[in-house]
């Protein structure tokens, strides 16, 4: 009898896992730092567009 799990544990990670080995440890390490300061920095950009478009909105608003 086939089952088939709708679980939270069943479902596969966001990130997957690596199984590949890392044979230049430094660079993979410089590429995650880079990577990740990327996103800080999209995030930053989508936080400042997001008070714009409020002050925007506000202005029109009269408030």
């Amino acid at each position: 009898m086939n089952t088939r799990s709708y679980s939270a544990y069943a479902r596969t990670p966001a990130t997957p896992i690596e199984h590949t080995p890392i044979h230049d440890l430094p660079a993979y390490l410089a590429s995650k730092k880079k990577a990740a300061r990327l996103k800080k920095f999209h995030d930053s950009l989508a936080y400042l567009a997001i008070l714009i478009i409020a002050y925007i909105l506000f202005k029109i608003a009269g408030v």
